[in-house]
């Protein structure tokens, strides 16, 4: 899928997506990325979604975002409970989905002027 409208001033926006790629500002990526609407963080993680760890979540909390998009694949996988208690302990709002939604949603709270990162995985 690909996004052609223009999203407020952030510098840093998903023009599209597919299985096996990510696309910003029209860059092509093949690997995990970290992405804020002022920052792009890549290859962000050699893990797969499923290896993914407290002591890889722990630095996503420095991001003071109001959401954390959690992107986990082609298809929707749940985030590891340990993950999942250490983002609401840290009151960290956050959603987990697949990763093609995680990128329309980026997209769409950027549009609002929301302060949003994307964890986005491809695996």
């Amino acid at each position: 899928m690909k996004f052609s409208e223009a999203l407020l001033d952030s510098t840093y926006r998903i023009t599209g997506y597919d299985a096996q790629t990510l696309k910003v500002n029209g860059q092509v990526f093949e690997q995990s990325i970290l992405l804020t609407a002022q920052s792009l963080e890549q290859p962000w993680s050699t893990k797969t979604f499923r290896d993914w760890g407290v002591s890889d979540i722990t630095p996503l909390l420095q991001l003071k975002v109001e959401i954390l998009l959690i992107g986990s694949g082609y298809r929707y996988q749940p985030l590891a409970p340990e993950l999942y208690q250490l983002l609401v302990e840290h009151k960290q709002g956050f959603e987990v989905m697949d990763t093609a939604a995680a990128c329309r949603t980026f997209n769409l709270l950027l549009m609002e002027a929301r302060s949003v990162a994307a964890a986005l995985f491809i695996n």
